[in-house]
C-alpha cells in the first residue's frame, strides 16, 4: 500500500511509525512543514535504510502561530501546498494528523477529488482549543470559533476513518454525527530507547552547569495551554536553595515570558528546544519531569510529552486536571503524582515532597519506565494501524465496484 503520514511538526512516535510501516512492505511518505516550530524541530530521525520518503514543504516564513490573521494566510497556502505535493504522490491512503483543521480540510478535499481514503487522526479537539483563546474577544471571537467548530465537524464527518489519541474524544465525535463504526482509539506512545537510560550526571547537565544540582525539568512547548506561572511559583518555592533548579526547555509564548524574570529567579533555567541527540540526557539529568496544562484546555488536549517522559525512568509531577488521560496514566502507571494546576500551593508542596524522598522519586520513575515497556512496543501499535488501513481499503474498494455496478446496470 501507498501511505503517506502527514503532521506539521516532526514527532518521534509517527516517524517510528512511518518506519514500522515502510518496514513491512508498504511504499510511505513522510510528509511535514519545515516552517512549523514544534519541540522536536530538530528530530528528524530517518537514515537511508528506513526506506521512508520525508518530503518537508517550505512557507516563505515561519509559521505564525499567534498572529491569527497571517496564521490563517498561512494555513491556506501550506494547505494548498501539501495538498498539490499529495495528490503527485498518488497515494493508496493519507493520515493526517497534528495539523490545523483548516489544512485538514484542504487534504481531505484533495481526498475527495483524487477519491483516496482520508484517515484523521485526532490528537486534540482543535476547534475547543480555537474557542478558548478567541472567548474574550466579544462577537467576532465567537464568530471565528463556530467556524472552526463548524470545519471541524465536517471534517469528522467526511473521513473514512477517525483514530483518536483518547477515548475521551469518542462521545463528542458520536455527537458531531460520526458512525461509531468509524472511530478507533488508538492513545499516542513514544519510542522507547534503544540503548540504556542516561545517568543523571552526564555530559549535557555538565555543559549546562547542572552537574550535582536538584532539578525540576520541563522540555514542551509552552502556549495558551500551559500556564508558565507555575514554574516561577516552583522557583520561588526553592529560591532559597542553591542546590536546586528549575529548568524550562521550550522556545516561544511562554519562555518568553518566563525570561523577564530570569534576575529575580535565578535559579531558573531557560534552554532553547535541544537536538534529538541531546533530548535523552537532558531528560535524564532531571531528578523530576514536570508537565503543566490548563483546566480549559484538559477538555480537547492530552499532552503527549508525559509519554516521552515515561521513557526516560523519571517520576513525573503533572499540574494538570484529573480527568484528563494524561493524568490518568500516570496515576494508572504509578509514575508520578498529579496536582490541582489551579492550586499553586498544592503544585509546590507535592514537588518539594517528590525532591525530599530520594526513595519514592526512584520507586515512581521505575514504574514509568515498566508502563512504557509494556505498552508502547511499535509492533502491536503498528498491527492496529495496519488493521485500519486494511478496513478502509476494502472499504472503498467495495463502495468503487458498487458504483461501476450502478453505472454498468443504468448502461445497461
Amino acid at each position: 500500500m501507498n501511505i503517506v503520514l502527514h503532521e506539521m511538526g516532526t514527532y518521534a512516535h509517527v516517524q517510528q511509525l512511518a518506519r514500522a510501516l515502510a518496514s513491512r512492505g508498504h511504499t510511505v511518505s513522510y510528509v511535514y512543514c519545515i516552517s512549523f516550530q514544534t519541540p522536536s524541530r530538530s528530530s528528524l530521525t530517518f537514515g537511508p535504510g528506513d526506506n521512508v520518503t520525508v518530503l518537508p514543504i517550505d512557507l516563505d516564513a515561519r509559521f505564525a502561530k499567534r498572529q491569527l490573521v497571517r496564521r490563517f494566510i498561512q494555513e491556506r497556502a501550506y494547505g494548498a501546498q501539501v495538498a498539490s505535493a499529495m495528490a503527485r504522490l498518488r497515494p493508496d491512503l493519507i493520515i493526517s494528523g497534528n495539523t490545523p483543521i483548516e489544512i485538514q480540510a484542504a487534504i481531505q478535499k484533495m481526498c475527495e477529488r483524487s477519491k483516496t481514503p482520508f484517515l484523521f487522526w485526532l490528537q486534540d479537539i482543535y476547534s475547543l482549543g480555537v474557542k478558548s483563546v478567541l472567548a474574550k474577544i466579544p462577537i467576532v471571537g465567537h464568530l471565528i470559533a463556530a467556524r472552526y467548530d463548524f470545519l471541524e465537524r465536517r471534517v469528522a464527518r467526511r473521513s473514512d476513518g477517525v483514530v483518536a489519541i483518547s477515548d475521551d474524544f469518542r462521545d463528542l465525535l458520536v455527537h458531531w454525527g460520526v458512525n461509531p463504526c468509524c472511530v478507533e482509539v488508538i492513545e499516542n506512545w513514544a519510542e522507547l530507547p534503544d540503548s540504556p537510560l542516561p545517568p543523571k550526571e552526564n555530559d549535557w547537565a555538565a555543559r549546562h552547569g547542572l552537574l550535582g544540582k536538584h532539578i525540576f525539568l520541563d522540555s514542551g512547548a509552552l502556549g495558551f495551554k500551559h500556564n508558565p506561572q507555575l514554574f516561577l511559583d516552583l522557583a520561588s518555592e526553592f529560591h532559597d536553595e542553591a542546590d536546586v533548579r528549575v529548568v524550562v526547555i521550550s522556545e516561544g509564548y511562554g519562555a518568553e515570558w518566563l525570561s523577564q524574570f530570569r534576575q529575580a529567579f535565578p535559579g531558573l533555567i531557560l534552554l532553547p528546544f535541544q537536538a534529538a541527540e541531546d533530548f535523552p540526557r537532558a531528560l535524564a539529568s532531571a531528578d523530576v519531569l514536570i508537565a503543566v496544562l490548563e483546566p480549559d484546555a484538559a477538555k480537547y488536549s492530552v499532552p503527549s510529552k508525559v509519554l516521552a517522559y515515561m521513557t526516560a525512568g523519571r517520576p513525573i509531577l503533572a499540574a494538570i486536571p484529573a480527568g484528563n488521560l494524561a493524568a490518568r496514566t500516570i496515576l494508572t502507571a504509578s509514575a508520578g503524582m498529579v496536582a490541582d494546576p489551579k492550586d499553586p500551593s498544592e503544585f509546590c508542596r507535592v514537588a518539594r515532597s517528590l525532591m525530599d524522598d530520594a526513595d519514592r522519586r526512584n520507586q515512581l520513575g521505575a514504574a514509568a519506565f515498566a508502563y512504557a515497556r509494556a505498552n508502547f512496543e511499535i509492533g502491536g501499535i503498528a498491527d492496529r494501524f495496519e488493521e485500519i488501513f486494511q478496513r478502509i481499503a476494502e472499504q472503498k474498494r467495495v463502495a468503487v465496484m458498487g458504483s461501476l455496478a450502478h453505472i454498468a446496470s443504468k448502461c445497461g
